[in-house]
């Protein structure tokens, strides 16, 4: 375990539930309250400073197919893979997946997780591979497969 934690450690950090009045304890999942795709205008080094549009993540309008997906903690799937706890997202029991309809959704370069205190807050982000922006016409889907945390 390259990451010195136990599996309780680790546990703690990805899994644990946030509970009410628990001052901000709990993990990724817990924390957890969208997934949101970001456009090539993006400045995916705005992350380390948690900013979302202007000189952070930029998302696509809400139209077309696309909105933001609820996550809660019940969307993600836990497991323990050579010897260290993951946490794979699946709201409603499958990938998130966008589909354009009415117009395209344009320039997504990846998605970005977001949650902590009234979850407004980037918690980690998934970059396009190859890492290249796609448009989605009408019709077209995107899925996000397996996206996964896993401390190693």
């Amino acid at each position: 375990m390259a990451n010195g934690l136990t599996n309780r450690g680790q546990d703690i950090a990805l899994w644990q539930a946030n509970p009410a009045g628990a001052g901000g304890q709990g993990g990724i999942a817990g924390w957890s309250a969208s997934i949101r795709l970001y456009t090539s205008s993006s400045n995916v080094n705005g992350f380390k400073a948690g900013i979302v549009g202007a000189g952070g993540f930029v998302e696509p309008a809400v139209a077309n197919g696309y909105a933001p997906i609820p996550v809660q903690f019940s969307s993600w799937v836990r497991s323990i893979v050579a010897g260290n706890v993951q946490i794979v997202l699946q709201p409603a029991g499958a990938d998130p997946q966008w589909v354009a309809s009415g117009g395209s959704i344009d320039f997504i370069a990846g998605a970005f997780l977001m949650g902590g205190v009234g979850g407004l807050e980037p918690l980690g982000w998934w970059e396009r591979t190859p890492a290249s922006a796609v448009s989605l016409a009408p019709g077209d889907s995107l899925t996000l497969d397996d996206l996964t945390i896993r401390l190693i």
